[in-house]
């Protein structure tokens, strides 16, 4: 049928609309510049499972020389704008990531876990997202799109743990660390809206004062579950706050090709602590890490 033809207008948008051609047309972006930014793709379409959550992950995108994963849930939207919210006691830019890692080694027992990670590029951090568009739906809101996407991680990172002791890995005593970053890729705008809550009247809660910034990535940052980590009891209802936070890395797509060729982990300072060096056997050559995950 001609491409111009009515029937095919109507096959088009409907194509479109299930923004498939959008992931498509990142991974392949993805493949062509790898030697740019050192990020292959290792999946598509890759089914997940977390206890009676499933479903598939779009993209998972695996650095070349970490054994550190994106994880990407690929959202195309139509005259649409994330405004993340940055109160002006926060407005400094932020390197830390709190997202999910797994160990494994001759010496250790599998393990895995949560915790704050350093990578550029920095970005803003914000906890509340408003939706500017003209067809707002609970579908388009970060927070629905968020909660599936941990599922998605946690369920990844649980087959990579139940595959590792499986796989070609150093069998000399080397333990093996992946980490597996929760991401948004969109086509909305991000924008940041820097505001002083000072400036808003109780009486009638409108803000007066604001300045917007568009931008190409935000860090959002929140309690997205309502479960503990396993085996992990609070002390008291901070304590329980923090164990629930997640960062999800906020993407514009324009800004994906710089991203990925900006992205690297922070240096690690003398002394620092993994998640992971308690559970590792004494043994003296082992006790200890002194850089980022291991390279493949």
């Amino acid at each position: 049928m001609p491409s111009g033809s009515g029937e095919n207008v109507g096959l088009g948008k409907a194509v479109n609309a299930s923004g498939y051609p959008f992931q498509l047309a990142v991974e392949e972006q993805v493949r062509a510049t790898g030697e740019k930014h050192g990020w292959d793709v290792e999946t598509t379409e890759h089914p997940w499972r977390r206890g009676e959550s499933a479903g598939f992950i779009d993209l998972v995108l695996k650095h070349t020389t970490t054994r550190t994963r994106l994880v990407i849930e690929c959202k195309r939207f139509q005259h649409t704008s994330w405004v993340f919210l940055v109160p002006k006691r926060q407005l400094s830019l932020q390197r830390r990531i709190k997202l999910q890692w797994t160990n494994f080694g001759v010496d250790v027992r599998t393990s895995t876990g949560w915790f704050d990670f350093g990578f550029r590029p920095e970005s803003h951090e914000a906890s509340f997202c408003v939706v500017e568009s003209t067809k707002q739906t609970q579908a388009n809101r970060v927070e629905t799109i968020a909660r599936e996407l941990l599922d998605s991680v946690e369920g990844l990172a649980m087959e990579q743990a139940s595959i590792e002791p499986r796989g070609d890995w150093d069998a000399s005593g080397v333990n093996r660390q992946n980490l597996f970053i929760p991401t948004i890729l969109t086509t909305a705008n991000l924008v940041v809206c820097h505001l002083d809550p000072e400036s808003v009247e109780l009486d009638d809660g409108i803000l007066r004062q604001q300045r917007f910034e568009k931008v190409g990535l935000v860090r959002f940052r929140k309690s997205l579950t309502t479960e503990f980590r396993e085996g992990y009891a609070p002390r008291d209802i901070e304590e329980g706050y923090q164990d629930r936070v997640r960062t999800i890395l906020i993407v514009n797509s324009g800004h994906l090709l710089d991203f990925l060729e900006r992205w690297e982990p922070e240096p690690v300072r003398r002394g620092h602590k993994w998640p992971w060096d308690p559970i590792r056997s004494a043994k003296p050559e082992q006790s200890s890490t002194q850089g980022g995950p291991r390279k493949s």
